[in-house]
């Protein structure tokens, strides 16, 4: 027992190292831009829950659309056993039903139901003369109804379908606005992770030359060419470059973590961006891109489906405050077979008129303020169109605008940092010939490390703003030459096939 005691903690403290062993770093994944938003389309979840609501909603559609004018069929039945018994008689009742209706609306507002029914009925009565009758009862029977005021017209009818198809069109906006939603959301943490990236590199050039510069100088304080005091200043200027550095990791990292968070990897993917920053000379034609807003921007398009929508119930509750006519015509044709007695047959037709026309009360009240509700509704939803069509043309010109301040921008940021660059080799130079400070050499390197970050920024900046006014205009998937589907095609893709597609 002891000998396998030892032998089982032998092989627990043997399996400990493997259990406790750290989960080696995945392999970093090289990722451009492009690949970044066709992962998006891919694998991020608010697109695939967006396709998955694509299934319900074409389900309502067609139920809504194509089944309102397809006949509707049901079947009932019923199975009745009794019995009564008394000190003198007994007395048996069996009766088996069935029933099939068809029920046919039309465009009218109107419908036609069509009727089959069997019945059989057995009644067994002892001591009676109608012991074991058996009534077998066969009929069919079609009815029309058709509302002649209220409720009545093609287009009363059809507005319900219309606005089905209306709902449609807005589901699939929204789902156009959702994917271009999620790909211009990767988009902005694929740069930031980049903007990170840069921002780290320059942070560590900068540590590396103010150690360099640090070095240097202790050589002269050294030599007696410097005063030791003069060290505090490189020192200073090292320990900043040192908590930039850091910062610019914490950042990095955060941003690895949003990225893969967004396209629904694990989060311990490192991801790599291979994109350069690189700014191209763009012309905009404020007359093409308020055309481009009018055709594609979600936000417009939603407004004139919501004005339809609203035109069609204003048809309905207009309709709705006339007097309710209704006419009913049906004929029915029954058929009886007893025992012992010759077969019968009946027919019967109706052709009826009913009318009923609140004249005052709380529900003629009712009828007349949904019609009002209406009409202020479509006439809100105009008001809101004629305003978002003043709107667009002074938010093109702004971003337009805004597009060539920070197109602007990029240049003078470059050619500063160019002058900075010019201006610290220039000081250099006088410092080896003795006609400068340690002072001016620290500042003019804080200057150039500055101006290095207002370039990168600058340059990001306004590489946003284009994917901003992108949006904006809702030309998001065509610029990324996406192909949109109103269906999912698919299941997700890792990232190894998106890299083998592409």
């Amino acid at each position: 027992m002891v000998s396998l005691a030892a032998a089982l903690l032998f092989c627990c403290f043997c399996s400990i190292p493997e259990a406790l062993a750290e989960k080696p770093d995945p392999r970093p994944i090289t990722m451009s831009l492009g690949e970044c938003v066709a992962l998006t389309i891919r694998n991020n979840t608010n697109v695939e829950i967006a396709y998955l609501n694509r299934v319900l909603e074409k389900y309502d559609l067609i139920t809504d659309t194509t089944f309102r004018y397809i006949p509707r069929v049901s079947i009932d039945g019923t199975a009745r056993k009794a019995e009564d018994i008394t000190n003198i008689q007994s007395r048996r009742d069996e009766k088996f039903a069935a029933s099939a209706t068809i029920s046919q609306r039309i465009p009218t507002g109107g419908a036609i139901d069509f009727i089959f029914s069997k019945s059989l009925e057995h009644d067994t009565e002892s001591g009676s003369l109608t012991e074991n009758e058996v009534v077998r009862t066969g009929s069919w029977k079609v009815k029309l109804t058709q509302p002649l005021l209220q409720g009545a017209g093609i287009d009363y009818d059809l507005s319900f379908v219309r606005q089905a198809e209306v709902n449609e069109k807005v589901n699939i906006v929204n789902l156009k606005n959702t994917l271009m939603d999620e790909v211009a959301q990767g988009i902005e943490y694929y740069r930031e992770l980049l903007t990170a990236m840069h921002a780290m590199e320059i942070s560590k050039e900068s540590m590396e030359i103010s150690q360099k510069s640090l070095d240097n100088a202790r050589v002269e304080v050294q030599y007696g060419r410097m005063a030791a005091m003069d060290l505090i200043q490189y020192e200073s200027d090292l320990a900043d470059r040192e908590l930039s550095l850091e910062r610019a990791r914490n950042a990095y990292i955060k941003s690895q973590l949003s990225l893969a968070k967004h396209l629904s990897l694990d989060k311990d993917t490192k991801i790599i961006p291979s994109e350069k920053i690189d700014i191209e000379d763009m012309a905009f034609d404020e007359a093409k891109s308020l055309a481009l807003a009018r055709q594609n921007r979600p936000e417009y398009l939603l407004k004139h489906l919501d004005l339809e929508y609203k035109e069609y119930e204003l048809i309905r509750k207009s309709r709705d405050t006339l007097p309710r006519l209704d006419l009913t015509a049906e004929y029915e044709d029954a058929r009886t077979s007893t025992t012992n007695q010759p077969k019968t047959r009946q027919d019967d037709w109706a052709v009826q008129l009913e009318m009923n026309m609140p004249l005052f009360g709380t529900e003629r009240r009712q009828l007349t303020s949904d019609e009002l509700s209406a009409k202020a509704q479509v006439r809100i939803a105009l008001i809101e169109l004629k305003k978002m069509e003043d709107d667009l043309a002074s938010d093109v010109e702004n971003y337009i605008r805004d597009l060539k301040i920070k197109a602007r921008s990029v240049k003078l940021a470059i050619k500063a940092r160019e002058l900075a660059q010019k201006k610290l080799e220039v000081e250099q130079i006088k410092a080896k010939a003795g006609r400068s400070s340690t002072f001016q050499i620290v500042t003019f390197q804080s200057d150039l490390f500055t101006a290095k970050y207002n370039e990168l920024e600058t340059k990001v900046s306004y590489l946003d703003a284009l994917n901003d006014f992108d949006k904006f205009l809702g030309t998001t998937l065509d610029t990324w030459k996406i192909d949109f589907k109103t269906q999912r095609q698919g299941a997700k893709k890792s990232i190894t096939e998106v890299h083998s597609d592409r």
